[in-house]
């Protein structure tokens, strides 16, 4: 073989050669990313690790286990709560509205009376009302806690926020309409109720004496 001759077969197999281990080193780095136990990164441990068991899953349940358990004690609080305010203001207006009742029996304008019993009726309606939203709310936050969204969960936690404002804002106007309107209704009925009383006293003595001169 000529010296030209060699020397080209020389310089294809150098290449040949170099392409070769090219191909080759990129085998085994690719082989090295994908093979269990390898130092390199291995694709396929990302792949079936459990997404629970992912450092933001573990993150996220923790903190999703705080934030039910506040929110099933706050739940547990508020409902008792509202038995007691339901329990509490029913009963008042069931005796306004029996005391409404026996005063105009007696001749009385119940129409003080009648008013508070409407208006404390209706801010009992109402506490209700915006306390059953909020137990909705607070039950969705719930179901949320541990879910993949955070914006979702973030978004239903603000929501149960603001309900519980309205549901509080409620429960003071219940305890003012008592205050301002019940009491006030009842206290002016026993006020005539006083007065009556005084003048049929005041009647009967007046008769009495009237039947002893005679």
């Amino acid at each position: 073989m000529e010296a030209s001759n060699v020397n080209v077969v020389k310089g294809v197999g150098i290449g040949v050669v170099i392409a070769f281990v090219a191909v080759v080193a990129l085998s085994a780095q690719s082989s090295a990313q994908t093979t269990p136990g390898s130092t390199g990164p291995s694709t396929t441990e990302t792949n079936t690790t459990p997404p629970s068991e992912t450092p933001r899953a573990k993150i996220t349940a923790a903190r999703c286990t705080i934030a039910e358990t506040k929110i099933e004690a706050r739940s547990t609080k508020l409902t008792t709560a509202k038995d007691t305010h339901d329990k509490k203001f029913k009963g008042i207006i069931e005796r306004v509205t029996k005391l409404a009742t026996q005063a105009k029996e007696q001749g009385y304008d119940t129409a003080s009376l009648t008013s508070a019993q409407a208006k404390a009726q209706t801010a009992l309606d109402s506490y209700k009302t915006a306390f059953d939203t909020y137990k909705t709310s607070l039950a969705a936050t719930k179901t949320l806690a541990c879910g993949e969204s955070d914006g979702a969960f973030a978004t239903a936690l603000a929501k149960a926020r603001t309900d519980l404002i309205a549901a509080r804002t409620a429960g003071q106007t219940l305890k003012t309409t008592i205050t301002t309107s019940v009491i006030p209704a009842v206290k002016q009925y026993g006020a005539w109720l006083k007065e009556k009383a005084a003048t049929t006293t005041m009647t009967e003595d007046t008769k009495k004496s009237s039947e002893g001169t005679n």
